[in-house]
């Protein structure tokens, strides 16, 4: 098992714009990071426009948490998927986030050159919280990943029974996990 520590750049997102988060990572040694794009603010801000080849060549892996919006065929969508494409062409991406509990139209990633892995909710959603809601996801495209998010699964089962059900309906397309 090739397993890898990193950290996302959201963390750091009230004391430093992404570009300097990223600084901050690779001088501390993290070869891991997620670029925390959750929030639409930092893409209407630019923290997706200004970041180089020379920002993520010294990461190991690159995934892209992406806005959290009503995906579908609309401008923002369309905004949203451009900029990761940018991104995506300055350093290929290991993977690219979404919550699946914002989407109108699941097609609209089909044809998207980027990997995709949905996350599981937690218990304040309605929706996107189980393994069963997640496998049916996943069966949309065998493309598609689950991203694993610990305390999501906490706050929806705190015996953790959930985990292990997640796990063993969907371990193999697990991609990424949060804790």
């Amino acid at each position: 098992m090739n397993l890898q520590l990193g950290f996302t750049t959201g963390s750091l997102h009230k004391e430093f714009a992404t570009k300097e988060a990223l600084a901050s990572l690779k001088n501390s040694g993290i070869k891991v990071v997620e670029l925390g794009f959750a929030e639409m603010d930092s893409i209407y801000e630019g923290w997706a426009d200004n970041l180089s080849k020379e920002d993520l060549e010294s990461f190991d892996y690159v995934s892209l948490h992406s806005p959290i919006i009503q995906y579908g065929d609309n401008s923002e969508t369309k905004l949203v998927f451009e900029k990761i494409g940018n991104i995506d062409n300055i350093r290929k991406l290991d993977l690219v986030v979404i919550h699946p509990n914002t989407i109108e139209d699941f097609s609209v990633f089909d044809t998207k050159n980027f990997p995709i892995g949905f996350e599981n909710m937690d218990n304040r959603k309605l929706t996107h919280k189980t393994s069963e809601e997640m496998k049916r996801v996943l069966e949309n495209n065998d493309n598609y990943s689950l991203v694993l998010d610990v305390n999501h699964v906490y706050s929806n089962d705190k015996t953790m029974s959930l985990a292990k059900e997640f796990y063993s309906k969907s371990g193999s397309r697990i991609k990424e996990i949060h804790l």
